[in-house]
């Protein structure tokens, strides 16, 4: 415990980096790459990447670490990923948490043409994720107009579960040169607000 300007803080590890990677087998380490986050409720997100037998090997070996001190959950690599086909994840950067639920991006493969490589968003808890875009897909209220290029961040969430994120939109609706727009709204429902 550490006093600063009169008030009471307590330290906790959350993740070890070289240590074992709770939620694989012994024998598999983890090393934290992400710069960590963490919502008023105390629950952290961290990108991580993984190493050992048991990690899978997609996309450089990498996963997503959620929750509390004590109890961190994985999310990992090379799982199959929710959503419309099985396709696999290759982890993305930084998640954002807030009061539990986290925003991530990734990229997506599912082995044919159609969502290969493919830059998407979710949000959720890892046992009820819930894709919020895909790189080809219409935009939300477009009338078929705009589709989504890349993904460039997490989505930043507030208490309400309403999101704000930027993505790509391709220049005239017809390639996937990007300009950059904002997007917000509740999952499901995000819509333009700038571009």
């Amino acid at each position: 415990t550490r006093a600063h300007a009169g008030s009471s803080v307590s330290f906790q590890t959350f993740l070890f980096s070289e240590s074992g990677a709770p939620g694989l087998p012994a024998g598999n380490l983890v090393f934290p790459v992400s710069q960590p986050v963490i919502d008023n409720q105390g629950n952290v997100g961290v990108g991580v990447l993984l190493d050992g037998p048991d990690t899978g090997g997609a996309g450089g070996f990498t996963g997503l670490y959620q929750g509390k001190p004590g109890s961190p959950r994985l999310l990992q690599g090379g799982t199959v990923a929710p959503g419309p086909e099985p396709y696999t994840f290759t982890l993305g950067n930084r998640p954002n948490v807030n009061n539990g639920p986290l925003g991530f991006n990734a990229v997506i493969n599912d082995g044919i043409d159609k969502f290969s490589n493919s830059s998407v968003l979710y949000t959720g808890t890892f046992d009820d994720l819930k894709l919020i875009g895909v790189r080809g897909t219409p935009v939300p209220g477009s009338n078929n107009t705009l589709q989504f290029a890349d993904f460039f961040d997490s989505p930043r969430m507030n208490d309400s579960g309403y999101l704000a994120f930027t993505a790509g939109v391709p220049r005239d609706g017809v390639d996937f040169e990007p300009n950059h727009g904002l997007f917000a709204g509740p999952p499901g429902d995000t819509r333009v607000v700038a571009r």
